[in-house]
């Protein structure tokens, strides 16, 4: 009986762990295409834990051109599942860049190379990602359930043991 409850008791704890995800749309040093409101660049970081994602969403969206000048947007997105994602109005910014064809552009550590550019699409090549994509290290460990599932039946048998030794 004592091994199939240590048994159920490290299946609760396997069930118990989180794990961290990295999620991209894009690849270094591959052309690509995008049209008006689409994302030039987008990824996502956080932890899954129990099925649910928390974390940040980031992205640089392509506006178009007015007079030479190409228009962007960053935004952030908190990521709540399974209720959805959601924008955090605080991290929005328009970015406007007067450059030629064949220009680099830099933001927030990622570079990228602009081929061509009209009113209605881009072309271009990340060279470099992000500085928390490049520098991300996958993680995973107990969550706060995992934790309670330890601790509470520590408490318990120190608890057991106070008692008996005061009797």
């Amino acid at each position: 009986m004592k091994q199939f409850t240590a048994f159920l008791f490290s299946i609760f704890l396997m069930s118990c762990t989180y794990s961290s995800f990295l999620e991209k749309d894009y690849s270094i040093n591959q052309g690509k295409m995008v049209t008006v409101g689409s994302p030039i660049i987008s990824w996502a970081l956080g932890k899954e834990e129990d099925g649910k994602k928390e974390g940040m969403k980031k992205e640089l969206i392509y506006g178009g051109v007015s007079q030479g000048v190409l228009q962007f947007t960053y935004r952030e997105y908190e990521i709540i599942e399974p209720m959805g994602t959601y924008a955090r109005p605080a991290f929005s910014q328009d970015l406007k860049y007067d450059v030629p064809s064949d220009s680099i552009i830099t933001y927030k550590d990622v570079i990228f190379k602009i081929h061509s550019f009209s009113g209605q699409r881009i072309q271009y090549t990340v060279i470099q990602d992000p500085a928390e994509v490049k520098n991300y290290k996958p993680s995973s460990g107990l969550s706060t359930m995992g934790y309670y599932a330890i601790i509470i039946p520590a408490l318990l048998v120190v608890d057991i043991i106070i008692l008996s030794s005061i009797n």
